[in-house]
């Protein structure tokens, strides 16, 4: 597999992860609130963990 190639499908893979782990926050924080927060929890989950996360998921993968 090209270097290229490798690149597009960890990027692909980090976003898809991120993407579910907002929705996941989003569904959360709105069954806490009991109204569909919408964008403002996708927000809120980048202001909170997307550090984090990014850290943690490209820890054990190489670019």
């Amino acid at each position: 597999m090209s270097t290229k190639v490798r690149k597009h499908s960890v990027v692909k893979d980090f976003i898809h992860s991120q993407v579910e782990e907002m929705q996941k926050h989003k569904w959360l924080e709105s069954e806490k609130a009991g109204v569909d927060l919408g964008e403002a929890a996708f927000l809120d989950w980048v202001d909170k963990y997307y550090e984090k996360f990014s850290k943690s998921y490209f820890s054990g993968k190489l670019l």
